[in-house]
């Protein structure tokens, strides 16, 4: 999963145990891009891992391509 417009030192994330629509819950990462305080622009569920399988498995990895910045995560299952 990529998500682009994360900017590192910038941007911040928060997880939450359960979120997500009806039929699809899970661990969910919330994502400002404009830093702490600003507005949730960005939302992953992974629909049915808990909150601590996202947190144990699996891999966040900033990066840039093509002046472009991102926020992988990689599934480490």
């Amino acid at each position: 999963m990529t998500l682009w417009g994360f900017v590192p030192g910038q941007s911040t994330l928060a997880w939450a145990a359960n979120d997500g629509m009806p039929g699809y819950t899970g661990a969910t990462i919330h994502l400002a891009f404009a830093g702490a305080g600003s507005p949730i622009n960005g939302s992953v569920s992974f629909v049915g891992l808990s909150l601590a399988d996202a947190q144990n498995k699996l891999s966040l990895t900033p990066g840039s391509v093509g002046g472009r910045s991102y926020l992988s995560a990689h599934y480490n299952g």
